[in-house]
């Protein structure tokens, strides 16, 4: 309108308008304080102009202008959108067509608007949107009622309604994307540019398409831009870089009122009575009494201090400070705290009220609203209330009494109180010569600060609070600048911060002097088991872990199916088609859980992100009976199966927005007690607690009250490390000043009351995505934080911000899960913040060497982490990092291994299932190297002995495990179904076929997850004994299953010659007769496959590892060399032994019938070779003087090798018996005659160089 006064009307209808570098400022009320000036400036050029709109307030003793915005406006004959129009047709078609996009008509989309503003009628502009991603296609068309149009002379060529509902397309696309908490919303601060063409006629077009997308700066800020087009398909509008900013929703809206709120001559007062009167008084004086009531309900007094009350509990706050004007989320209601509040409203009060309304309520609205319900139970209850609200009354007077210098005190430090609660410094840190900029208090905060002083001081307060200091401030208030600063600590009843004689600030400055916290770190680790042994966290990973894995599938497939995909009606190898759910809220979830049933073999998925049915049969079993199973099984893990209990049966709902994920985990008192004895109780999060404390309280053991150790607890949450580090410090009489913080004003109110008698615990509210408050930086000795700043959107930058609240000598110690564990993602994955990390682009849950990156990009000068030789101790560490440089030890070479496992410094051990077959689950050890190679690895599959009949994975040799790491290779042990249950070609032969496919295939993507490549074609085979000749069975049986052989295979001293009848005869003359007959023996044995027996080795002193009189299954091992028995009952399992001992009646005739020659030929090395299916690289290392496999048999073999050109090597030791390497160890004299040859040659064929 401006322009068209300048040049004519005719000027700006005839041209393009553009609008550039346009910042938008304070918010323009509907009742400004003062005159209301739009200023044109002669620009650049002749058609463009600078203009600027503000206030000017002349009715004040110092005038002042309010700054609204400013800009530049041009007009241009030709804009030239026609390069743009090509460049969104595409876009635009493939939008439309988009399956996938989540598609909203207006009244939803306006109804996702409503939880921040509520548009009129003829603001409702958008008619249908569809989104998908960061990207949006919608119809615009306005209301035809548009109020006062016609009173604008330039609606036509511009519309300011018109080009507000362009904008709300890219508005409501940023504010429901991933980007944006619950608590916060984006508004749009800024334009680059706009051109609104001559083609875009506001009154000749009915209707508009716009394409909108968006993308976020380098500095994280949130950009997008808009294209407007006729119903033509014609390019009118654009508007690019329009530029938003995230705040809270609490601020956005205090903005908005101060901007509508008038002079505060016209706000009524808040009652000084209310303010003054306290909600936790501790006993009623005598001579006062309870007012009387009618007994029908509650007087409108006890309702207003009742609510206060119960929303200070909620929030934080003091209740003095909730005034009924006051929104509850502006005194601290956040997201968590509002469902805990709208359910106890629902219980106590019956108001049924969602948690995101009760937000955005006042105490006044609140209390009309409860006005409808019964509220006669508060007569009963609220009697103290009642006398508390008329203490009020007394206290006010005796403050009137008091001298006036007493009163400036009380209102300098409630100023104080103030000023450090809105700008995060502490009182004492807040100089009087200080601007507030100074003191962190920014452009949005200013206006949050200004209404809470002028609602506490009744005063009117300059909008431009930025330039003036704080004792500027302090004497527009009527505050004598003589007045003492000091005491400004809060002393109010209700205060749960106790006062405590602390030293002084030199002696609080002055260094700790702790030991190395690296290498206490290091000590701390051997208690690990003694830890996870109290806690019932040993054997995770073995025994829970996959029936965990059963119940989560369990889960995924039902919810899928009630989604419309039934993986239990697909079959092999059909596709499987996508589900709808809220694709812009859980894109990452969803891709998530088919990366699941993928691991789990349910289904493939290609490089093109196609699904199809894999041949793994879905479990048949309801997750109701797999969860009632798991939580009978194992009743110490009741917490974890409590809390899949919440989410799994509702997966599908969360998915497709019928139940909100928060509500069910944080909803109510039951769900809370979940989550509060998951992070308190469960096996694991306890084991690390214990952990943690043990590791503290070593360090701090000798600090003492003259210099106490100062803690921060960032995300302290519920308070279940908090509670048990507490007790440590009280009992090993460590002086500490405790300050536990957390993003929720309501789970610090509760922490306040839980741990009350601490008077050295201080509370706060922190938030680890901001800047640290002053008052934090450079102030503690230690920074602790269990299960939080994983779930952070930067990590480093959230490790920066706890560095800087460490003194220059401080230390951090993080707790977190270092391990991904599926199942936290049918629960922790519905929510959002699950997937804010790295702006999404990561995985929340991180390995330790990953933390350690992220330390030193922060800024740590040294850093460690706990460790462990077994999965348990490296699923969860503790993560230290120190601002001052300190060593950090190193397990060494030789630290002691039990059972195969080797050494924690070298590697790390991972238990895994790679089978599943009739319910019996079959594991692997995976050692995986610590510091990653540079090379792709290749697989050392390593095969343990036995006899077939004994042992398990763990028998396997630690120095030849190091050895291979050592030289590239990536170790894996297994484990196999054992004979007798099951026969050899049906159990060991079959699983050791299956775990080498599962090495080639799988071993490969979960080692990447790692960030380790490992080749996985190429594959050697090592076997001792038995497992030598179950790995040259690979020879043969890798063919059938349409594998290519191993790479090589290194055999040590196994059976080779089935069909001499060697293996068969009467040896070990030695040994011992069975003690056990043989039916006795067949009947203490189980019918169904073990996988594992190291039983029998317990007090064996034979060196064979498995000789035990009166043990059944070692009784077994010894009949097969004292009486011929072996091959019937390895061919022919238990079931066809047991059924020929009964049918012959005794212990003679068909057992001691030989196997024919075909059966006993088709699983010896020797036999398979002669016939030409053997031709494997392949390493004999054998003694001559060995009585268990016969010498001659490998003999035999090698050289059938060599006349048949199968490349090979034999080391043939002397006089050696069978097992000689058990305790040979690289560097020996023995090493290098007796094993070293024998990976010499793995290496040369695998490519590798010996190290």
């Amino acid at each position: 309108m401006a322009l068209q006064q300048l040049l004519g009307d005719s000027s700006v209808t005839n041209n393009s308008l553009v609008f550039e570098q346009v910042h938008f400022q304070n918010a323009l009320g509907l009742d400004p304080p003062g005159a209301v000036i739009l200023s044109l400036e002669q620009g650049v050029s002749d058609l463009s102009w600078n203009f600027a709109i503000r206030t000017t307030v002349v009715a004040e003793p110092h005038s002042k202008e309010i700054s609204h915005g400013h800009g530049v406006i041009s007009i241009l004959a030709n804009p030239m959108l026609d390069m743009f129009e090509r460049l969104v047709t595409g876009p635009m078609d493939r939008m439309a067509k988009n399956e996938d996009a989540e598609r909203l008509m207006s009244k939803r989309a306006y109804g996702l608007f409503a939880r921040v503003v509520e548009y009129d009628n003829f603001f409702r502009g958008i008619r249908s949107i569809a989104m998908d991603g960061q990207e949006a296609i919608a119809t615009v068309a306005l209301p035809e009622t548009q109020p006062n149009r016609r009173e604008s002379t330039a609606w036509k060529v511009c519309d300011t309604v018109s080009v507000d509902a362009f904008i709300q397309v890219l508005g409501l696309l940023m504010n429901t994307s991933d980007m944006i908490s619950g608590d916060e919303v984006t508004v749009m601060v800024g334009l680059d540019r706009a051109v609104i063409s001559t083609a875009c006629r506001m009154e000749d077009v009915a209707s508009w398409n716009v394409y909108t997308k968006f993308a976020t700066t380098g500095d994280r800020q949130p950009v997008g831009d808009v294209f407007v087009c006729s119903p033509q398909s014609k390019l009118v509008a654009l508007l690019s870089g329009c530029r938003f900013a995230n705040l809270p929703i609490s601020k956005l809206e205090r903005a908005l009122d101060s901007a509508n709120s008038g002079r505060s001559a016209e706000r009524p007062e808040t009652s000084r009575a209310a303010q003054v009167s306290s909600c936790a008084s501790s006993s009623m004086p005598s001579g006062l009494q309870t007012p009387a009531t009618d007994g029908s309900g509650p007087a409108a007094g006890d309702l207003d201090m009742a609510l206060k009350c119960l929303v200070a509990e909620y929030t934080g706050a003091s209740h003095s400070d909730v005034s009924g004007e006051a929104v509850l989320s502006d005194l601290g209601l956040d997201s968590l705290a509002s469902i805990e509040l709208a359910g106890e409203l629902a219980s106590k009060f019956g108001l049924e009220m969602s948690s995101t309304d009760l937000m955005m309520c006042t105490l006044d609205r609140l209390s009309r609203l409860l006005g409808a319900f019964d509220l006669s139970f508060l007569g009963a209850n609220q009697s103290k209330s009642s006398t508390k609200a008329s203490l009020g009354l007394a206290v006010l007077e005796e403050n009137h009494a008091e001298p006036l210098g007493l009163q400036a005190k009380g209102r300098r430090q409630k100023f104080f109180e103030i000023l450090a609660d809105i700008s995060g410094v502490r009182p004492e840190k807040i100089s009087l010569d200080s601007t507030l900029a100074d003191v962190g208090i920014d452009s949005l905060s200013s206006v949050d600060l200004k209404q809470e002083l002028e609602d506490e001081f009744a005063a009117r307060i300059d909008d431009q609070l930025m330039v003036q200091t704080v004792g500027e401030l302090l004497a527009r208030l009527g505050m004598p600048e003589s007045t003492s600063i000091a005491g400004t600590e809060c002393d109010e009843p209700g205060s749960t911060v106790q006062a405590v004689p602390v030293p002084g600030s030199q002696d609080m400055e002055r260094p700790l002097n702790l030991p190395n916290p690296l290498q206490l770190l290091r000590e701390s680790d051997v208690h690990f088991d003694d830890s996870a042994y109290q806690r019932g966290f040993l054997g995770y990973w073995a025994e829970v872990a996959p029936l965990q894995d059963e119940l989560l599938l369990a889960y995924i497939v039902e919810g899928f199916s009630a989604l419309g995909v039934d993986l239990r009606q697909i079959r092999c190898g059909e596709m499987v088609p996508q589900f709808s759910y809220l694709t812009h809220k859980y894109d990452k979830l969803v891709a998530r859980l088919w990366e699941i049933l993928k691991y789990h073999g349910i289904v493939s998925i290609n490089n093109a992100g196609d699904r199809m049915r894999s041949s793994r049969a879905v479990d048949p079993r309801p997750s109701s009976e797999l969860q009632a199973a798991f939580e009978k099984r194992f009743p110490a893990y009741q917490d974890e199966a409590s809390l899949i209990g919440l989410t799994g049966p509702r997966l599908a709902d969360c998915l497709s927005g019928k139940e909100d994920a928060v509500a069910i985990m944080f909803g109510n008192a039951a769900s809370l007690r979940i989550m509060e004895n998951f992070y308190g109780r469960s096996p694991m999060m306890s084991t690390m607690t214990e952990q943690l404390v043990i590791y503290l309280t070593s360090l701090l053991r000798g600090v003492t009250v003259s210099r106490p150790v100062r803690i921060l607890e960032v995300g302290a949450g519920t308070g279940g490390t908090t509670g048990r580090l507490a007790e440590a410090l009280e009992r090993y009489g460590i002086a500490a000043r405790y300050t536990f913080t957390d993003i929720s004003a309501s789970l610090v109110s509760k922490a306040k009351a839980k741990f009350k008698k601490y008077a050295w615990m201080e509370f706060s509210t922190f938030n680890l995505e901001k800047e640290v408050p002053e008052g934090f930086r450079n102030e503690f000795d230690v920074v602790i934080s269990a299960n939080c700043v994983h779930a952070t959107t930067d990590r480093t930058a959230s490790c920066r911000r706890l560095r800087e609240a460490l003194k220059p000598e401080g230390f951090m110690v993080l707790s977190e899960v270092t391990r991904i564990m599926d199942w936290y993602d049918v629960c922790f994955g519905l929510l959002d913040g699950w997937w804010l990390v790295e702006d999404g682009s990561a995985y929340p849950l991180q390995p330790a060497e990953a933390w350690m990156s992220t330390f030193a990009a922060a800024g740590f000068a040294s850093a460690s982490y706990s460790e462990g030789p077994t999965a348990e101790a490296n699923s969860q560490q503790l993560l230290v990092a120190c601002n001052s440089h300190w060593d950090a030890p190193r397990p060494t070479m030789e630290d002691g291994n039990v059972d195969g496992d080797t050494d924690g410094g070298v590697c790390q051990l991972e238990t895994v299932v790679y089978k599943e077959t009739n319910g019996i689950v079959i594991h692997a050890d995976v050692f995986f190297p610590r510091q990653a190679p540079a090379l792709p690895m290749p697989v050392a599959l390593m095969i343990h002995g036995g006899g077939h009949m004994t042992l398990s994975r763990k028998a396997i040799r630690p120095a030849q495990t190091r050895h291979l790491i050592s030289n590239g290779f990536l170790p894996v042990s297994i484990d196999y179904r054992l004979c007798p249950e099951v026969s050899l070609e049906d159990g060991p032969m079959a699983d050791v076929c299956s775990a080498y496919g599962w090495v080639r295939t799988e071993l490969p993507r979960m080692a990447a997850q790692r960030g380790l490549a490992v080749e996985g074609e190429t594959v050697v085979v090592v076997g001792w004994s038995t497992g030598g000749h179950l790995a040259m069975s690979l020879g043969w049986t890798a063919e059938r299953a349409g594998l290519p052989p191993p790479t090589a295979v290194l055999s040590l001293y196994g059976p080779v010659d089935f069909e001499s009848g060697e293996l068969d005869s009467k040896r070990l003359p030695w040994l011992p007769g069975r003690a056990m007959s043989l039916e006795r023996i067949m009947a203490a044995l189980p019918t169904t496959p073990i996988t594992g027996y190291d039983d029998s080795a317990k007090g064996d002193d034979t060196n064979l590892g498995w000789v035990r009189a009166g043990d059944a299954r070692s009784e077994l091992v010894l009949a097969l060399f004292k009486e011929g028995i072996g091959l019937p009952l390895l061919l022919d399992g238990l079931r066809g032994a047991a059924s020929r001992l009964s049918a012959d009646g005794g212990e003679k005739g068909s057992w001691l019938a030989a196997a024919s020659a075909e059966r006993v030929a088709s699983i010896s090395p020797l036999a398979r070779l002669r016939a030409g299916q053997y031709k494997v690289p392949t390493y004999v290392i054998h003694g001559t003087a060995d009585q268990v496999a016969p010498f001659a048999g490998a003999e035999r073999f090698v050289r059938e090798l060599g006349a048949r050109g199968v490349e090979h090597g034999f080391l043939a030791l002397q006089g050696v018996d069978h097992i000689h390497d058990l305790r040979l160890r690289p560097g020996s004299e023995a090493w290098a005659a007796q094993v070293e040859p024998g990976y010499e040659f793995l290496f040369r064929l695998a490519g590798r160089r010996k190290l």
